[in-house]
């Protein structure tokens, strides 16, 4: 996975992994978005 311009990270209550992305450009950008990441055991 590529992320473009990670600006925050958290852990939220769920357990899932939160990373905010500035995307491609510092404003007016398309590509901006949240992303949730969840951990999946095998």
């Amino acid at each position: 996975m590529t992320f473009r311009r990670p600006m925050d990270l958290e852990l939220g209550p769920d357990g899932c992994l939160y990373l905010l992305e500035n995307g491609t450009a510092w404003s007016g950008n398309k590509d901006t978005q949240l992303v949730r990441l969840e951990y999946h055991a095998e």
